[in-house]
């Protein structure tokens, strides 16, 4: 089977695109022996790019469904009989107004260096029209999926599987301070002080401050500051790095709130997971399934968040005890790409035989 993916993400911003396309891309093509190939949405016009198109069977088209582009793969349909997967990663209808990406995705403006240019018809029109005539819509979220349920008659669970080389396996530290950690940028602030975790940390953080410290990765420098009352280390690391800086972390975090938050996916729990850490989370969809030895789901209330980080900083060696034992087993087989390479081709093989 050949599969061509037309990603998204440009240099600056790549991370969904090391999910959605890159990670399966690399495993199905190793473990399937599949022909798989990626290129820049933006590059459909190109030679190169209409070459791999023409001898697809199927295209997985990340995020960007505009007019142009699903005229050109609408001809592809007619022509080659490909089969083609819309993925959507993020809840845009549940996007705050203050979100980096609103304008763009429910107003239509495009940023420029000057002033924004305006589309005729939003982003999220734009989508919901098209999605009803590709062949299937994808996700990571089962809630979101739900929502595109009037659009298309086939959904497809595609979750953002990670490769387990990738994050080391800490051992326990028992010297230095505990390392209270959290990574993620600055649409994920507001899970900070909506779950009631702000209010906790700073209770507990008041209590244990010669104790703990707050290690932050993230490239938001509004966030640090936002943060700075706990005198945060702050470390910027892309995604090749990211696993190495989480990995420093004793006990993690994972707050999420509202009904964007709700539909993202696993991945802070996975990552933190497959490095062994014992974690904290919102007891909310995107982690509930997932509350395996070593982990705290909490409600979303300063008393429980507090609760949960004093029980997590008194019993760390009791954390690290179950993570061993038992939890990391269960999250590798939940969350890694190398256990779950063959639910992945079977989801593609789905769609290359709807009829």
């Amino acid at each position: 089977m050949k599969i061509v993916f037309l990603y998204a993400d440009n240099e600056e911003e790549y991370n969904c695109t090391h999910w959605r396309s890159y990670l399966p891309s690399t495993f199905l093509q190793r473990f399937a022996k599949w022909d798989t190939v990626m290129h820049h949405i933006r590059s459909i016009e190109s030679p190169e790019t209409q070459e791999s198109l023409d001898h697809a069977d199927i295209v997985f088209v990340e995020r960007l469904l505009s007019s142009s582009i699903f005229t050109r793969l609408d001809i592809l349909r007619a022509t080659t009989g490909a089969k083609i997967i819309f993925d959507m990663d993020d809840a845009y209808k549940f996007m705050e107004p203050g979100s980096p990406s609103y304008n763009f995705w429910i107003n239509g403006i495009v940023p420029s260096k000057k002033a924004g240019t305006k589309m005729n018809f939003p982003p999220i029109e734009q989508i919901g029209w098209y999605s009803k005539n590709v062949d299937a819509i994808s996700s990571p979220s089962k809630l979101l999926l739900e929502d595109w349920k009037d659009f298309n008659d086939m959904l497809l669970w595609l979750p953002n599987f990670a490769d387990a080389d990738l994050y080391t396996k800490i051992p326990y530290r028992d010297k230095g301070k505990i390392v209270v950690g959290w990574g993620g940028g600055a649409t994920h602030y507001a899970s900070w002080y909506a779950s009631g975790l702000l209010t906790a940390f700073r209770r507990v953080y008041e209590r244990h401050k010669k104790e703990i410290k707050l290690s932050l990765v993230t490239g938001d420098k509004q966030l640090a500051y936002k943060l700075k009352e706990f005198n945060p280390d702050v470390v910027r690391a892309d995604r090749l790095l990211y696993p190495q800086e989480i990995s420093k972390f004793d006990i993690a975090l994972a707050p999420v709130h509202g009904e964007y938050d709700r539909r993202r996916s696993w991945l802070k729990i996975s990552e933190y997971s497959l490095s062994g850490i014992p974690w904290i989370g919102s007891d909310l969809d995107p982690y509930r399934e997932y509350n395996y030895p070593g982990s705290i789901l909490v409600r979303n209330r300063p008393k429980d968040w507090e609760e949960a980080l004093e029980e997590m900083i008194k019993n760390r060696v009791e954390y690290y005890g179950k993570v061993k034992s038992e939890g990391y087993a269960m999250w590798k087989k939940a969350f890694s790409i190398q256990d779950n390479h063959e639910f992945l081709a079977n989801q593609f093989r789905s769609v290359k035989e709807k009829a």
